[in-house]
């Protein structure tokens, strides 16, 4: 008998054992992450209602990414690297997209209601890899110190204006018109600034080819992978295989509106003959690619290490 229970009680230690593994990657697979956030616009005598908005979206999308980025640090695997909280804040920009869930305008306030929704493993594979890129890493971090200047140069330009329009002194109304334009301008710098489209959104058909190479006198052999990938808000996000194991992979990216494609690539490697240096299964790379895409069809190519390109057909 108690041969037969200390039986019962092992396939209870493992049952239970079993079930506290799979509670734990229920958690690793969570649902997105959402964050909300709101914010109201203060318009001066110089804005209108479209320079009153891309402020606000500005400032409400700061504090997202912030809320975001504070959540990536404690949260995921970031948080074991050795980037700042400015550089994930940065890095994030590249990847997230703001949702607008209420606008209102009355005149004088202008008051939005925003989210991000973000798989923050995901989020944070792609910071990362943001990160190794030191080019896109580069721009992302130009376009956010562009921004910064931005709304340092539009304050500046709201209290000159405020400033010129209660004086009575001659001239000032010309100065108030070409500090007007001004400021027209400044504010119309923020959406310059974007620089993502939405025109390639949805699902690619991919087809990544690495031919065969010699390097270090070993014969590397080429191999293909045809996968699916997906475009939202300019950001596109594919996979193969079973993260975290060998011969998994991920590609992310960033389209841009005139089609130019910033891509990249991080992996574990597979059979080692299909290697460079024929390494063992299960080591950690990344690369990176550049493309264009247009609204049916894309090409990237690597640009290190080996010829390697992929090919995007929009589905």
């Amino acid at each position: 008998m108690k041969t037969a229970l200390s039986a019962i009680q092992k396939q209870v230690v493992i049952l239970l054992a079993l079930m506290m593994v799979l509670a734990g990657w229920t958690v690793a697979q969570a649902k997105p992450v959402t964050v909300t956030r709101e914010y109201t616009y203060r318009a001066s005598e110089a804005d209108s209602k479209l320079t009153s908005r891309t402020i606000a979206l500005e400032q409400v999308k700061r504090m997202l990414l912030e809320e975001l980025g504070t959540y990536l640090v404690s949260n995921t695997e970031v948080r074991d690297s050795a980037l700042t909280k400015d550089e994930i804040v940065t890095y994030t920009s590249g990847w997230v997209a703001t949702v607008v869930i209420k606008e209102l305008w009355n005149g004088e306030d202008y008051y939005l209601k925003a989210k991000i929704t973000a798989d923050a493993d995901d989020v944070a594979k792609a910071v990362a890899l943001m990160h190794e890129d030191r080019e896109a890493s580069a721009e992302l971090k130009r376009l956010r110190a562009q921004n910064s200047d931005v709304l340092k140069e539009i304050k500046r330009l709201r209290k000159e204006l405020a400033g010129i329009k209660s004086s009575a002194k001659s001239g000032s109304t010309a100065k108030a018109v070409s500090a007007q334009k001004d400021y027209d301008l400044a504010v119309a710098r923020l959406s310059a600034n974007e620089g993502i489209a939405t025109t390639f959104d949805g699902r690619w058909a991919v087809s990544l080819t690495c031919e065969d190479v010699q390097k270090n006198g070993f014969l590397v052999k080429g191999y293909a992978l045809n996968f699916f990938a997906d475009v939202k808000d300019g950001r596109l996000m594919g996979k193969v295989g079973q993260s975290g194991q060998p011969a998994s992979m991920t590609m992310v990216g960033i389209l841009h509106k005139d089609g130019a494609a910033q891509i990249n690539v991080q992996g574990l490697t597979g059979k080692s003959e299909y290697t460079l240096k024929h390494v063992q299964s299960g080591k950690l790379y990344s690369y990176r690619m550049r493309g264009t895409f247009t609204q049916d069809n894309g090409r990237a190519s690597r640009i290190e290490s080996r010829p390697c390109e992929a090919v995007f057909i929009k589905q």
